[in-house]
């Protein structure tokens, strides 16, 4: 696994790289952002709520982590075989 997307070896990450980063970054952040905001109380009062804010907290998190991750990757590729400007 390559999880620097503008590492300068042979092997640029993969998108399965991408999907494993981008879930460990996931899981770091849903502890950190969302758990401090949505605690034990909310989902003691609410648990749907509970649930459905933190599906959504997951998934956007992850598609975004990944595509950002997979666009560096490509726009790396890009700079590195003389495609992109600048």
């Amino acid at each position: 696994m390559n999880p620097d997307p503008l590492s300068t070896n042979e092997k640029p990450m993969s998108y399965r790289d991408a999907a494993i980063v981008a879930t460990i970054l996931m899981i770091a952040t849903a502890a950190t952002v969302f758990m401090p905001t949505h605690g034990y109380d909310v989902l003691i009062r609410d648990p749907q709520r509970f649930a459905y804010d933190l599906f959504n907290f997951l998934w956007t998190t992850w598609i975004t982590i990944f595509v950002f991750l997979t666009g560096l990757t490509k726009y790396a590729q890009s700079q590195k075989s003389g495609d992109g400007e600048g």
